[in-house]
């Protein structure tokens, strides 16, 4: 005599199920996802006001935009970004330089400069590397780390319920 066991899943009610969580899904997700672009934002903003790099123009700190979490057909996409075309230089710092550089004048016979409180004049720099300062990296590591496990505790908080 053998033993059976009978399994029936309706499919349909499984869907329906999932869809009625679609909507709570996406909001949660976009909320936990602005969160966190939100904490990335403020330790890139620190990071560009004096913990990794001193403040000079603010250029490159008015390059920080953070993206609000957006919908677009089955993808939620939301991002932080700095530097770009407007602070082209901030790749530089992140990265650090491989050597010495030459400056020379385009609209001048000669560079002009301060150093250490005296005008100087030259008509070439050898400008020592620029050094390895990563002010977006590191916290976008982190901010990556805790960005899967918010949106893992929102998948298990809804399809836990």
């Amino acid at each position: 005599m053998a033993d059976t066991v009978e399994i029936l899943v309706n499919v349909e009610q499984a869907k329906s199920y999932i869809e009625s969580k679609r909507s709570l899904l996406v909001d949660m997700l976009a909320n936990r996802m602005d969160a966190v672009n939100a904490m990335l934002a403020d330790r890139v903003k620190g990071n560009l006001s004096g913990a990794v790099l001193q403040t000079q123009s603010g250029a490159l700190l008015g390059t920080l935009m953070q993206t609000p979490a957006q919908l677009s057909g089955d993808e939620l996409y939301a991002s932080v970004q700095a530097g770009g075309e407007l602070a082209p230089y901030g790749i530089y710092f992140e990265e650090g330089g491989t050597g010495y550089y030459e400056i020379r004048p385009i609209n001048a016979r000669v560079l002009a400069f301060m150093m250490g409180g005296q005008q100087m004049f030259a008509k070439i720099v050898n400008h020592p590397p620029i050094p390895h300062l990563p002010w977006f990296g590191p916290e976008a590591i982190t901010a990556a780390e805790d960005m899967k496990e918010q949106l893992n505790a929102v998948f298990a908080e809804v399809l836990g319920q």
